[in-house]
């Protein structure tokens, strides 16, 4: 018997991005179901619709010495898909992680022009390899940057056609960046530039003195 032709590697559904490779893929296809009950209770009619596609894809950063490009557009149409949320992190010693997440709708889908709102958010990546700091700060003498991850991303919402049930419309709004930094000792300066949300210290009888300072702040969404 011969094998199956069942494809094997990652096919991301956002598509290739500059400098990095898509590690796996996924992409979940659903529909909201209406039904009525009849007068003995079973179900007399049912009706599907409202068909949407919601995905997300881990990247790798897959290039050392110089900078992995990051979508520059927060809300953007990427590879027919709502870019709402871009995920970042980076650790000393391997190489920058990346997911993106987004969606679209069977019907009437989101188009770059001229409804959807987007942002440019600035975050960029020095090199895909070792820790960074996307906060800001200065280590000074005594310090160095253990780990940090960022989260940009914006909240979504539709509404469907009176009619058919369908996607008729849908908005970004509530755009964010969200971010942390770890690093071994004390910064010079914790951050610039952003609401510093808290700086958390921590050690151990057998570790090193850690500074965790976390922030974040809002996006301006405009129409394209």
């Amino acid at each position: 018997m011969a094998e199956p032709t069942i494809a094997f590697g990652a096919a991301a559904s956002f598509g290739a991005q500059t400098g990095w490779v898509e590690q796996s893929s996924g992409s979940t296809v659903a529909s909201d179901r209406a039904s009525v009950l009849g007068a003995t209770g079973n179900e007399a009619v049912s009706k599907l619709h409202n068909e949407g596609t919601q995905v997300s894809t881990p990247y790798k950063a897959s290039v050392t010495g110089s900078a992995p490009t990051i979508p520059a557009t927060l809300g953007a149409i990427v590879n027919s898909l709502d870019l709402t949320g871009i995920a970042i992190s980076t650790t000393a010693g391997d190489f920058a992680s990346m997911t993106l997440t987004g969606h679209n709708h069977t019907a009437n889908a989101h188009a770059a022009s001229p409804v959807l709102r987007f942002a440019a958010h600035g975050i960029t990546l020095a090199d895909g390899f070792g820790a960074k700091d996307f906060l800001g700060g200065t280590a000074g003498a005594d310090a160095s940057v253990e780990s940090s991850t960022i989260n940009i991303s914006a909240q979504h919402v539709d509404i469907l056609a009176g009619a058919t049930g369908n996607h008729l419309i849908g908005q970004n709004y509530n755009a964010m960046i969200e971010a942390e930094t770890v690093w071994s000792g004390v910064p010079g300066t914790a951050s610039s530039g952003w609401d510093q949300v808290s700086v958390e210290t921590r050690t151990t009888n057998t570790g090193f003195l850690q500074t965790i300072v976390r922030g974040t702040k809002t996006l301006a969404l405009a129409l394209v």
